[in-house]
């Protein structure tokens, strides 16, 4: 009960009233059958969970709000347990799609790393199965929230074309079709992160510092803008998709809204590199216009470091920041159940809400909520998501 009354105190945040402090407990069974449910549809990892870099993942944003994850301890035992067990099931090919499943509490929407590899394995002749044959022949709608230097283009380009995908190169180009589509929106701009950085993070004295490093030495405003940054971890990285990416995550919410308008048995797919920053928020921000809890959302995002299995190298969406400076990726690596709960509590102390304060904020309002819930599939719904 520690952690939960920390969390609450440290926020200060309406939503996590007392009526629902005791639910907090229920995380750790709730991320575990999460676990269970993906796994059970989903090509297994060809290793068990590693845990070696979970104790580095919470980064300097829990410990600074002094919550710790502890809760998620008991789970993390379970899912070894369970993957100890499973060894005979392991696919012997090679890995499929990392991070793949469905959006929780959502039928239609499905979130996953980069599926670039499908085009390696279609050019080396490796048959598709599970999340791979899913995505090569059955999903409608791909949205890729990658930069275009964090792409494998011909890889990208073979597994897309052998689908019969038709290619926007941007979401400006989207037109409604009824085709299966691929959509890259470019969510993170490095100019405008690195902005935001230096007008929201940085002390009074830190701003005139900058403006001299502006003139005489960029190399060492980088550096400054690299510590905040490590210094914010997860929860702050999230803070800053957000707030650098209105546009772009308002445009993705109304391209999903559209495709499935008009292609209402076709499901969504979203991924950026890793599917846990990006994806994350994007994911988080469907979650909310659905209803889906608080605690199946921090779950969800959470899931992640069971589902990357330890290959997950760090944030993308940081390293992308990463042309001078050093950036920890201790702090970036994984997911951590506080980041997400660090990062509804800055949506609604800024704008109210998730849903509708934040959501009107990008431009993404009540009619487009109402157009967007009328084509959502919510969980458990009867939608054919056991397919895979």
């Amino acid at each position: 009960m520690d952690d939960i009354l920390t969390i609450c105190v440290a926020h200060k945040s309406p939503q996590l009233t007392m009526t629902r402090l005791i639910s907090l407990h229920w995380l750790p069974l709730l991320s575990f059958l999460l676990v269970i449910r993906t796994r059970s549809c989903l090509c297994w990892p060809s290793s068990p969970s590693s845990s070696s870099s979970s104790s580095a993942i919470s980064g300097r944003s829990a410990s600074a709000s002094g919550t710790s994850s502890r809760q998620f301890q008991a789970s993390r035992s379970q899912e070894a347990a369970v993957d100890s067990t499973s060894t005979s099931f392991m696919s012997t090919a090679p890995k499929c799609i990392q991070n793949f499943r469905p959006a929780a509490g959502i039928a239609n929407i499905y979130r996953c790393a980069s599926p670039d590899l499908l085009g390696e394995k279609i050019m080396e002749g490796h048959p598709m199965e599970g999340p791979d044959r899913f995505v090569l022949e059955e999903a409608g709608l791909f949205l890729d929230l990658r930069s275009p230097s964090e792409r494998n283009e011909v890889h990208s380009k073979v597994w897309m074309n052998e689908a019969g995908m038709y290619i926007f190169e941007s979401e400006y180009e989207y037109r409604i079709t009824n085709r299966r589509a691929a959509v890259r929106i470019d969510v993170l701009s490095p100019p405008r992160f690195m902005k935001y950085i230096e007008q929201n993070w940085f002390s009074t004295s830190e701003k005139a510092e900058a403006s001299w490093y502006k003139l005489a030495d960029g190399g060492k405003l980088h550096e400054m803008r690299i510590e905040r940054l490590n210094d914010r971890g997860l929860a702050g990285l999230n803070e800053a998709i957000l707030e650098t990416g209105k546009t772009e995550l308002g445009n993705a919410l109304k391209i999903i809204t559209q495709h499935l308008e008009e292609n209402p048995d076709q499901s969504a797919v979203i991924h950026c590199v890793q599917g846990k920053d990006r994806t994350g928020m994007l994911v988080m921000l469907l979650q909310s216009i659905l209803g889906v809890s608080d605690l199946e959302i921090i779950a969800d995002y959470f899931l992640s470091n069971q589902m990357l299995n330890g290959q997950d190298q760090g944030s993308a969406a940081a390293n992308e920041m990463r042309t001078r400076g050093k950036l920890d990726r201790r702090f970036f690596s994984g997911t951590n159940e506080q980041a997400m709960i660090s990062t509804l509590h800055f949506l609604r102390g800024k704008y109210g809400s998730v849903s509708p304060g934040y959501l009107d904020a990008i431009g993404f309002d009540a009619q487009w909520r109402n157009r967007l819930l009328s084509v959502m599939v919510p969980a458990n719904s009867g939608y054919p998501s056991s397919r895979l």
